[in-house]
């Protein structure tokens, strides 16, 4: 069985893209929350471009004090949202995982909602906006993960980006709150 993982985990960087030997990938984990994630229905344009790396878009981890306040901002939007569950560590681990970009080690999925862009920019007719994901927080004992989604649409001209906590149960995410954290 182990075998065969490691066959399948080869055709699939094989079939997404080359790999750098010092390339930073996802865990099985990460990459199942992710594709998750990114599952949904885009009614007559088909799906969204992802980014194939991971990031929080427009986040700059050298200014400690707007990280600080942003930290703060998503407590308290998901608090005021009702949630109750102290995310402060979760959050930590959000962003600190998220310092540097890791390839997104996915395959392209899009009668699920998503083509991971490992070409470069690619403009159909099918596709719905540019899609960038972060690594995903999570805990095992509550089944609550944190990750950011971020979207810009309509020509690029708009979008937005968010913090979404999620309960993880059955193998799907369950949305609990989000947080914006940018909108254009």
């Amino acid at each position: 069985m182990k075998r065969y993982s490691i066959i399948l985990i080869v055709i699939l960087f094989l079939s997404t893209g080359s790999l750098n030997a010092n390339e930073t990938v996802l865990d099985e984990f990460e990459a199942k929350i992710i594709a998750l994630s990114l599952e949904t229905s885009h009614k007559n344009v088909g799906y969204t471009i992802v980014t194939p790396k991971t990031k929080i878009y427009r986040m700059d981890y050298s200014n400690v004090e707007d990280i600080k306040k942003c930290k703060e901002y998503i407590k308290r939007e998901l608090k005021q949202k009702g949630f109750k569950y102290n995310i402060s560590a979760l959050l930590d681990d959000l962003f600190n995982k998220n310092k540097e970009p890791v390839r997104i080690n996915l395959k392209s999925e899009p009668s699920k909602g998503y083509v991971i862009d490992y070409e470069g920019k690619r403009k159909t007719s099918d596709e719905y906006g540019l899609t960038t994901v972060s690594r995903p927080a999570y805990d095992k004992d509550k089944g609550i993960v944190l990750i950011y989604k971020g979207a810009r649409i309509a020509g690029w001209f708009g979008g937005a980006g968010y913090i979404i906590l999620y309960k993880f149960k059955d193998n799907k995410l369950i949305e609990l709150s989000r947080a914006l954290v940018w909108v254009s």
